[in-house]
């Protein structure tokens, strides 16, 4: 199977909800600012990440953002400043 890149950019609005939704995301590819993801995910995986991240969101409140990136957006993405992935040492809830 060909893996693929995917951006997840999230907006929850309960700390709990958050908590278990970075916790999904952190098995799949590693945060790179407080509310998004880079994934290197299969196609058949990203169908079951999405089905598992939509059933821990409230669609009344939050937001959850997938964009899958192509070849030439890869290719043309820049990354600049502290280009490291966020790894917070522990949850910060507030």
């Amino acid at each position: 199977m060909v893996d693929e890149r995917v951006i997840v950019a999230y907006d929850v609005a309960d700390d709990r909800r958050r908590y278990r939704l970075c916790k999904a995301l952190e098995r799949y590819g590693v945060r790179i600012q407080y509310s998004v993801f880079e994934l290197t995910i299969t196609r058949k995986d990203l169908h079951k990440l999405v089905d598992d991240l939509n059933g821990l969101i409230d669609n009344s409140v939050d937001r959850l953002l997938v964009l899958p990136l192509c070849s030439g957006c890869q290719a043309g993405a820049g990354r600049y400043g502290n280009t490291t992935s966020y790894e917070p040492e522990h949850t910060i809830i507030i």
